[in-house]
């Protein structure tokens, strides 16, 4: 099988670009994608973050409600997409472990998102041509740099500042390393505590046709 694969960046619901998703799928619809997998952080989980909260955004129980209202628009248009496990989606199962309650207390993402017909993993291998595809929420950015590890290309999110591809060539096959961008709305209070940094984050996804990758921007 050929995959045709959609690469949804960091959406962080329910704090996501408004044009996000219908950018996503209107990628997907144009490249005739048949594998759609996040990078990660499609949730944001602002109100149980480690880090200091906003007072004015919405607490815990408002804010799960909210994005799993989102998270209903996602499934809709793609009903059987494969999730990174990132740091931000994972929160909720950290805190567990944090109050001294025993992990099998997380009854597992597809549950606690409410996202029947989903795949939640910390990654996924997906063989193309002479190579395979290794998507993981976050790759060191030494290894990012390397332009691939092994007989792997590798894909990431996380980094919303940065999109973009680094191609290696090796005597039998090449391999690329890949940050999708992200799907975050920068007017958004949640990301308040990036808003002094020198770079905007990059709105974009990517596609990745018969192994060939390509980066799509929201704003060009």
């Amino acid at each position: 099988m050929k995959h045709r694969i959609l690469c949804i960046g960091d959406a962080h619901e329910p704090y996501a670009h408004p044009r996000y998703l219908d950018f996503c799928r209107r990628k997907a619809d144009e490249f005739k994608c048949n594998t759609i997998i996040s990078v990660g952080d499609l949730v944001d989980n602002h109100a149980i973050s480690y880090h200091e909260r906003n007072p004015d955004l919405d607490g815990p129980k408002a804010e799960l409600a909210m994005a799993i209202r989102k998270l209903a628009l996602w499934r809709k248009a793609f009903p059987d997409m494969k999730v990174c496990i990132g740091n931000h989606d994972s929160l909720p199962e950290r805190k567990i472990l944090t109050a001294g309650l025993t992990a099998k207390t997380f009854t597992g993402y597809v549950n606690y998102y409410d996202t029947p017909g989903w795949e939640w993993k910390s990654e996924f291998i997906i063989p193309a041509f002479h190579h395979h595809l290794w998507f993981k929420h976050s790759w060191a950015k030494g290894t990012m740099a390397k332009g691939g590890i092994g007989g792997y290309s590798i894909i990431c999110g996380h980094t919303h500042t940065e999109a973009g591809i680094k191609w290696s060539q090796f005597p039998g096959h090449s391999s690329f390393s890949l940050y999708t961008g992200c799907g975050i709305n920068v007017k958004s209070p949640a990301f308040d505590y990036a808003k002094h940094n020198g770079n905007l984050p990059v709105i974009s996804c990517a596609t990745i046709i018969d192994g060939e990758p390509q980066i799509h921007r929201l704003f060009k």
